[in-house]
């Protein structure tokens, strides 16, 4: 069995806005919004909205995950 990192915040959705994934990660919806418009953070558009990619988001850190030192 694989040991799977614990994560401190449980997020189930595949997507979230920019606002709600601000007050759950603790940081200002400016900055989420900046992260978002500079593609460090990834995100879909739906609609006029831009939304947080949570499950991209997520995938790049599991991946990432084996490349620190």
């Amino acid at each position: 069995m694989q040991n799977t990192p614990s994560l401190p915040v449980a997020i189930d959705v595949p997507i979230m806005d920019q606002e709600q994934f601000s007050q759950k990660i603790g940081i200002s919806p400016d900055t989420v919004r900046g992260m978002v418009e500079t593609q460090k953070l990834p995100s879909i558009k739906i609609g006029k909205r831009r939304f947080v990619n949570i499950a991209e988001l997520t995938s790049r850190c599991l991946n990432d995950s084996g490349n620190r030192e």
